[in-house]
């Protein structure tokens, strides 16, 4: 049972230490492409860390891109 729970507790950890962080603080990162009519841009009004969030102004058929180098 010790054994279950410490390979449990490895994945676990292990899965953590991928995640990423992008922060929307200075200005919307050169990954985030917006096609069609719609605008990104920093919001103040709704963040979880930091001082600022990505806003998306979606229009119809526009369409959010995001480029993430692996």
């Amino acid at each position: 049972m010790k054994a279950v729970c410490f390979i449990f507790l490895f994945l676990f950890c292990s899965l953590s230490s991928y995640a990423q962080v992008i922060g929307f603080e200075e200005k919307v990162p050169e990954t985030f492409k917006v096609s069609g009519k719609g605008e990104v841009k920093l919001s103040s009004l709704f963040y979880k860390e930091g001082e600022s969030s990505l806003e998306w102004d979606f229009q119809p058929a526009s369409t959010l891109d995001v480029q993430i180098e692996p």
